[in-house]
C-alpha cells in the first residue's frame, strides 16, 4: 500500500539556497535565545545604573 518514495531531486543551486536559509534561520534563533537569556541581567544592570 505505502511504498518507499524517492527523495525529490534538488539542484546544487537549490541546495545552496536551502543551506543559506537554514543557516540564517538558525542564526536568528540563536540571537533571539541569547537576547531572551540576557534580558534579566540587562534589566538589573539598568536598575542599578539609574
Amino acid at each position: 500500500m505505502f511504498g518507499f518514495q524517492q527523495a525529490p531531486k534538488v539542484t546544487e543551486a537549490e541546495a545552496k539556497e536551502n543551506r543559506a536559509a537554514v543557516k540564517s534561520s538558525f542564526t536568528t534563533f540563536l540571537a533571539i535565545v541569547a537576547f531572551v537569556r540576557a534580558a534579566p541581567f540587562v534589566v538589573e544592570y539598568v536598575k542599578e545604573a539609574f
